[in-house]
């Protein structure tokens, strides 16, 4: 056991016996699914990650894409919609992200990091978990996308990050691109055609900001008479903007409490999730047409979607072993897909590059880090 990840944890378990059984509990539980599953992987002849990302990288030129959260049979059933290519599955080097930045990069990398994800770009994500490691000794460059929330939304929208690569790909051409790029999606929260925001809003907070800053005309006081709760997504379709959301009394509403208490159902999470997924896919494919370097999709973890309470916390990526949190693509975009528009070709976007190597205040990876319901 990795007392240096556990021993928060484990400090706090010792004082309460009861919490101490039922951690115990979870570490017998947790190592005996991790024999269950190497077993299985190896059945199956799942490769390890770790071994083709240290193959891809051993290329002159490469960009690997990273989907946040994206299981290898949503990936499946999906990517022939956008893209072209071979498709495999390989074994996850973590459960959840916090454990797979450590255990797949090991060692130092000449390559750029990009990411809207405070795990694989800042030091004070891992503080907080006891974790050693430093992205800034782990890759040359490391370019933290962030600055570009929206609030409502809790994330930072999929065009801005291909935006963002695609100028600093630019910049760096005719140079060799060595690039990894994580997208957040189809992460939580749910920003797809189907929406699903960490949001609930009492209607009385929603109709006074209403109230302040719009005409009686444009204030939906009838429609919400009857209402105590307004929905994050509800919101978008009252088009409520930045300013008027901050006065909001808003309280973080997860997915797990609200199909608890019957406002959401695994099925309708589900489709939220795919949406999630075709959202992001559609911006890897605008990516992808500006780069005939070798490029590959994968994941850091898979999700769970409700279909495996018998062995795994509900829903999200709980710090377990299953084939649903393990099993992610390694697609090879193929050549069809790949550099039918030129990079020198790209509208310059000016100040998109935040700085380089820069660690954010450890306020502002909290704020991230509860954004995307990490706290």
């Amino acid at each position: 056991m990795n007392l240096g990840y556990y021993g928060d944890i484990f400090t706090k378990a010792a004082k309460d016996p009861i919490a101490a059984v039922n951690f115990a509990k979870r570490v017998v539980k947790n190592g005996y699914y991790d024999r269950k599953y190497e077993r299985y992987r190896r059945r199956e002849g799942i490769p390890l990650q770790y071994d083709t990302v240290h193959e891809l990288v051993k290329n002159e030129e490469f960009v690997l894409v990273i989907l946040d959260s994206c299981r290898y049979d949503y990936f499946r059933d999906e990517y022939p919609a956008y893209l072209s290519g071979d498709l495999s599955r390989v074994w996850s080097a973590g459960n959840r992200t916090p454990k797979w930045t450590p255990n797949l990069w090991t060692e130092s990398y000449d390559l750029t990091y990009l990411s809207t994800m405070s795990y694989p770009t800042t030091k004070a994500a891992y503080r907080k978990k006891r974790i050693t490691f430093d992205p800034y000794e782990t890759f040359e460059n490391v370019i933290r996308i962030d600055g570009h929330d929206d609030p409502l939304l809790s994330n930072t929208p999929p065009e801005i990050v291909t935006d963002i690569a695609l100028q600093y790909f630019a910049s760096v051409d005719p140079d060799p691109i060595r690039a990894v790029l994580h997208y957040s999606l189809p992460h939580r929260p749910y920003v797809g055609a189907t929406k699903i925001l960490p949001w609930r809003v009492d209607v009385a907070s929603v109709l006074s900001v209403f109230e302040e800053h719009r005409s009686d005309d444009d204030v939906p006081s009838e429609e919400l008479s009857s209402r105590e709760t307004v929905f994050g997504e509800e919101l978008l379709e009252y088009n409520v903007t930045e300013a008027e959301f901050k006065e909001m009394d808003a309280e973080r509403y997860e997915v797990r409490r609200r199909i608890d208490d019957g406002h959401l159902s695994d099925d309708e999470l589900r489709v939220a999730y795919r949406d999630n997924l075709r959202a992001v896919l559609a911006e890897v494919t605008r990516l992808v047409g500006y780069l005939d370097c070798p490029v590959v999709i994968s994941a850091d973890h898979g999700e769970h979607l409700g279909e495996h309470s018998d062995e795994l916390p509900r829903y999200n990526h709980p710090n377990r072993t299953h084939p649903v949190l393990r099993e992610v693509p390694w697609f090879e975009v193929g050549p069809e897909s790949k550099g039918n528009k030129a990079l020198s070709s790209l509208e310059k976007l000016p100040e998109l590059v935040p700085d380089r190597n820069r660690e954010p205040t450890a306020e502002a990876v909290d704020q991230r880090l509860r954004a995307l319901g990490y706290r």
